[in-house]
């Protein structure tokens, strides 16, 4: 765990067998990754929230041909794609052996194949979310990135480069690639506990790197903070927005396994905690609540 506030460390605390500077996957919290860069585009005019996926991605499949940028952005999307680690055929597996993460049982996917080959769900004639709350789906970061690296014309790890600049990394920022190299957005990322805060500062300071220099966007993180799709229990009281959770005052994310941050721009704090749920599946949702409560009161100063 570890707590920091603008360029102080406040806090940090280790296991036995776990040093400050060992990194660590922290997964899904990836995605805020896709939330800084869908920001910087909007900003610079080159990508609509409203416009759909199959505008800019006219190979994409029909799991996302028709859904707007904000909708996927959101997690209020319908599709074949599942994403429930207690059911041993759940897309996310075949996700994970894409992202090399996972033995495959055949030939091992391209990531790109595989997003691209996301139908609609059984039945559905679109996908329109009808559940009244977000579904959530990890595919939905990569395939943004897919329409980041369409419209924002540079490869996506050149993004990745100006992130650790942004946030000035101590160690270094690891990620996990597809056997093509295409980077792994939705849960590829390692970083040291201290590293993960310098990560999660970028959202303290409104998008600004260490530098001064926007990186994400103020602006669309503040209508982030107003927006978005409401989670379901036990999460009910945050919203899914723009590749965040968020309660209006602070972002963050959780990430499989037992991970979370939170960063708060009205108090320049970020704390990150990181941990592994011993489960079958991996995965506990009522484990995660009284972290983010820790992690929020902490972060409110």
């Amino acid at each position: 765990m570890a707590v920091t506030e603008g360029n102080r460390l406040l806090y940090q605390a280790y296991a036995p067998d776990f040093s400050p500077d060992q990194p660590h996957a922290i997964m899904s919290i990836s995605k805020l990754a896709a939330h800084l860069i869908l920001g910087r585009l909007w900003e610079d005019g080159k990508i609509n929230m409203d416009e759909t996926l199959g505008e800019i991605l006219p190979f994409i499949g029909p799991g996302y041909h028709g859904a707007t940028v904000q909708d996927v952005a959101d997690m209020n999307v319908q599709n074949a794609y599942d994403e429930d680690y207690t059911n041993p055929d759940t897309t996310a597996f075949l996700h994970e052996a894409a992202m090399g993460m996972r033995l495959p049982k055949g030939p091992e996917p391209a990531l790109r194949d595989l997003l691209t080959g996301i139908g609609l769900a059984p039945g559905a004639s679109d996908t329109r979310n009808p559940t009244g709350t977000s579904l959530y789906k990890s595919a939905n970061t990569d395939v943004l990135m897919l329409a980041a690296e369409a419209r924002g014309g540079r490869p996506l790890r050149l993004w990745l480069a100006d992130l650790a600049d942004a946030a000035a990394v101590e160690g270094a920022l690891h990620i996990g690639t597809d056997r093509h190299g295409l980077p792994i957005f939705s849960g590829g990322i390692c970083l040291t506990a201290r590293d993960l805060c310098r990560y999660g500062a970028i959202l303290a300071r409104n998008g600004q790197g260490v530098d001064g220099q926007p990186f994400g966007s103020a602006a669309f993180l503040d209508a982030t903070r107003r927006g978005g799709v409401a989670m379901p229990a036990p999460r009910a009281h945050l919203r899914y927005s723009n590749q965040t959770n968020t309660d209006g005052t602070w972002v963050g994310h959780g990430g499989y396994g037992g991970q979370y941050l939170v960063a708060n721009p009205q108090t320049g704090r970020v704390a990150c905690f990181l941990s592994v749920l011993q489960t079958d599946a991996g995965f506990d949702a009522d484990y995660y609540p009284p972290i983010i409560k820790m992690l929020a009161e902490i972060c409110a100063g």
